[in-house]
C-alpha cells in the first residue's frame, strides 16, 4: 500500500512539474523580432487559431511566414473547395502593424487578393494565438475578350 502511495506521489509531482507554454501573455509593443518567423497551424480554439513557431512551412498544413522587411507568405488552400484532399500553396503578400496587437495583411489567394486584420490574442517565443477580423476579398478581374 505504501508503494502505491509513493508511486502516485512521484507521478503527480512529475506531471505537475512539466512546463506548459504561456499562451495568456502578450508583450507590450512586440518587436518585429518577436512576431517575425514561420508559424504553422496547431489547433482552432473557439474563434481563434493557435499556431506554433517552426523552421519552415508544412506542405500539407496552413501556416504563414512574417518577414522583418514587411513580406508575408501564407500557405493555404489553393482552390475554392475545402473538401479533402486539400492542396496547399504559398501566396505572397505584405504585412504592417495596424496597432501593437494587430497586423494589416494583404495577400494573394486562389481567386485574387484579400486584405484582413490579424489580431494577436497572445504571443510567446513558441506560440501565437490569433483572430482574423475584417476580411475583404478583391477578386481577379476577368480578362476581356477582344
Amino acid at each position: 500500500m505504501i508503494k502505491i502511495i509513493l508511486i502516485s506521489l512521484i507521478m503527480l509531482t512529475l506531471l505537475n512539474s512539466c512546463e506548459r507554454p504561456d499562451t495568456n501573455s502578450f508583450p507590450t509593443n512586440p518587436s518585429p523580432t518577436e512576431i517575425t518567423g514561420t508559424w504553422i497551424y496547431h489547433q482552432a480554439k473557439d474563434s481563434t487559431v493557435v499556431l506554433l513557431k517552426s523552421d519552415s512551412l508544412n506542405k500539407d498544413c496552413y501556416g504563414f511566414t512574417i518577414h522583418p522587411d514587411g513580406k508575408f507568405i501564407e500557405r493555404k488552400n489553393i482552390g475554392w473547395c475545402g473538401t479533402p484532399p486539400i492542396s496547399y500553396d504559398n501566396f505572397q503578400g505584405t504585412w504592417q502593424y495596424q496597432t501593437e496587437q494587430s497586423l494589416q495583411i494583404t495577400v494573394g489567394y486562389w481567386g485574387g487578393q484579400e486584405k484582413y486584420i490579424l489580431k494577436i490574442i497572445s504571443l510567446s517565443s513558441t506560440i501565437i494565438e490569433i483572430y482574423y477580423q475584417s476580411r475583404e476579398n478583391i477578386p481577379n478581374q476577368p480578362s476581356s475578350l477582344q
